[in-house]
């Protein structure tokens, strides 16, 4: 069973649950050393190839290498701490 007739088989599944399945949001990441997209799809359109995306605040990307994730990381905890200093700091009431 091909991966297309597997994600209709789910549609179908979904919509007996009463679950209703945009198809025109899904996106294709292949995770690999090898750099080639891959041709999906669903109803006769190609899904979008992408290069990233963020899965339960963990970013994956294609090559699985996690530099983007520790880059991301360390951003938020600037913006964290930025924040802190900044609700911590005491106002001058002149």
């Amino acid at each position: 069973m091909g991966f297309n007739s597997a994600f209709k088989g789910l549609i179908e599944v979904g919509r007996r649950y009463g679950v209703e399945i945009n198809v025109e949001k899904p996106k294709i990441m292949r995770i690999s050393r090898q750099q080639s997209p891959v041709r999906f799809m669903i109803d006769l359109k190609q899904r979008e190839n992408v290069e990233y995306f963020k899965y339960v605040g963990s970013l994956i990307t294609k090559d699985a290498k996690c530099l983007r994730e520790i880059k991301s990381r360390i951003d938020m905890a600037k913006a964290a701490a930025n924040k802190r200093r900044f609700f911590t700091n005491k106002l001058d009431l002149n």
